[in-house]
């Protein structure tokens, strides 16, 4: 097993330690995108390892160029012998989810510079084999990578995109690759979700970035652990969607976002009700699964949601519609049907279109449901001759 080494550099260090003189500008684009730049000066700092069996306790403390520091202290647990784990630094941010463009750069001013690497447009990371950290509704997950082979120094970083709104939520993870199944564990801050992280306060007017009020939500691990095996590999996140009808505008709509449902539910959404109707899909990809897209129709064009099945459906929804809203790429997980038939194991889920101007989309799993809906002027869509759209693990 490779000693656990961390060199993490982060822009997140800007709001533990309030002392890297972090700046932001933002200037709009030709369309309603505005171009966000942010530039902090921060330190790369190596961390020290005590292996006690199959656990690995990890210390690093970070320090600022102004001398204020910070010590985190993680437990990597369930790793064995014959694993060839990394420890590569990342900074995940959450961005709206039409934020494009994103490019990162590190420069230590004496020739040592160059791009990082960036993976944007995510919807779901592997924290350890039993949590995974869940982009929030309307946003995406971006993962900033150091290249290999950078040593301890202090660096200017700058991170540029352009996105709809200046939403940003930012934390420093150790990322772990153990035989072939890769992880992202938070560290500073030690949060397992984005909900309980302030946003990082950029205002586009100041150019100074001020993070003394948000500072304290910041707090670094002492002493958690994170569970990691080589096999299983990351546990399949599986959820359930539930199905909602508005009466007063004879409209269907599926979720499983906790805060969506507790907005339904408690009725700060006001005029929906659950029907009874669920059904499983995953947050993770998994095996033979396709990501399910999720589009907002504005007033205009129904006021509704659709949710495209594989990248062909979603990317042709986006081209012939330009004005519709992409939500998510990835909003969930569930198996396509093969030549018009599920698989061993999974449900069909079948799709009905109102055919009104005010366009909606129903999905369900009971075909008699779905032969009602046809019989009452909505029109099925899918393949084979059952129509079926997708098919959702039983």
């Amino acid at each position: 097993m490779r000693s656990l080494l961390l060199q993490l550099a982060s822009l997140v260090l800007c709001v533990v330690l309030a002392g890297c003189a972090a700046r932001v500008d933002v200037a709009a684009t030709s369309g309603s995108a505005q171009q966000v730049t942010l530039t902090s000066t921060v330190a790369v700092v190596s961390c020290s390892d005590n292996a006690q069996g199959t656990i690995v306790t990890q210390t690093c403390r970070f320090a600022d160029v102004g001398g204020a520091a910070t010590t985190t202290v993680a437990n990597f647990s369930g790793l064995s012998p014959e694993d060839d784990v990394q420890s590569i630094p990342v900074i995940v941010l959450e961005l709206p989810q039409g934020a494009t463009d994103v490019v990162a750069s590190y420069d230590n001013g004496r020739g040592s510079a160059g791009r990082m690497l960036v993976t944007s447009a995510l919807s779901v990371l592997p924290l350890d084999s039993v949590s995974s950290l869940v982009a929030e509704p309307g946003m995406q997950l971006v993962v900033l990578e150091l290249p290999g082979g950078i040593g301890a120094d202090v660096y200017t970083m700058t991170v540029s995109y352009q996105a709809p709104s200046m939403q940003l939520k930012t934390l420093a993870a150790t990322k772990l690759t153990a035989s072939g199944s890769t992880y992202y564990a938070p560290i500073l801050p030690c949060a397992r979700g984005f909900e309980a992280l302030p946003l990082v306060p950029i205002t586009g007017t100041v150019p100074a970035l001020d993070v003394r009020n948000i500072a304290s939500a910041f707090i670094a691990c002492s002493g958690d652990t994170y569970t990691y095996t080589s096999l299983p590999p990351p546990r399949s996140v599986k959820v359930t969607v539930y199905e909602y009808y508005n009466r007063s505008l004879d409209h269907y709509f599926i979720t499983w976002v906790p805060a969506e449902l507790d907005a339904l539910d408690g009725g700060t959404i006001r005029g929906w009700q659950r029907t009874g109707a669920s059904f499983s899909a995953y947050l993770t990809p998994e095996a033979g699964t396709s990501a399910v897209c999720r589009y907002y129709m504005p007033p205009p064009y129904g006021d509704s949601h659709f949710f495209g099945r594989g990248a062909k459906e979603c990317a042709d929804t986006g081209a012939r519609n330009p004005a519709f809203v992409l939500e998510d790429p990835a909003f969930m997980y569930i198996a396509l049907p093969n030549a018009g038939a599920c698989a061993p194991g999974t449900q069909p889920i079948y799709r009905v279109f109102s055919n009104r101007a005010d366009a909606n989309h129903r999905y369900m799993t009971d075909p008699a449901l779905r032969d009602a809906m046809v019989a009452s002027g909505w029109m099925a869509e899918g393949d084979g001759p059952d129509l079926i759209v997708m098919c959702a693990p039983s």
